[in-house]
């Protein structure tokens, strides 16, 4: 699991948290790595589209990344550190939805990419 904080979702912004821990399979070396953080980045869109089902009345449904590009990592967070992540939806068509992700150490930005990703149902708004 690498989203353990839902903070909530205000407009087309949704806004996620993971505590970095030791025992985490991405965690090399007491840093969470590249592969963990764009883990982390795709599960909190997966809990932005969630919630948004949830909040709307609708049935849970399954996901599927299409692509993570322009991914930037500036550096690795390291074990005890908090991750704040921002998801902003740019934009959906058809149940295809691309999705900003900004993640924070305290006030740092560490990473930033986009990822496309759609719904089995379609209910992506």
């Amino acid at each position: 699991m690498m989203v353990d904080s839902f903070y909530g979702m205000e407009g087309d912004e949704a806004y996620c948290g993971l505590t970095v821990r030791d025992d985490c399979v991405f965690c090399i070396g007491g840093f969470l790595i590249e592969p963990g953080i764009i883990e982390h980045s795709a599960q909190s869109v997966a809990a932005m589209a969630g919630y948004r089902n949830f909040r709307d009345n609708l049935p849970p449904e399954i996901g599927y990344i299409g692509e993570i590009k322009s991914f930037s990592i500036s550096r690795l967070p390291s074990v005890g550190e908090q991750l704040h992540t921002v998801v902003k939806e740019d934009a959906s068509v058809l149940g295809t939805t691309l999705a900003s992700v900004t993640v924070f150490v305290e006030e740092e930005k560490i990473a930033e990419g986009k990822i496309k990703f759609s719904l089995q149902g379609g209910n992506g708004n």
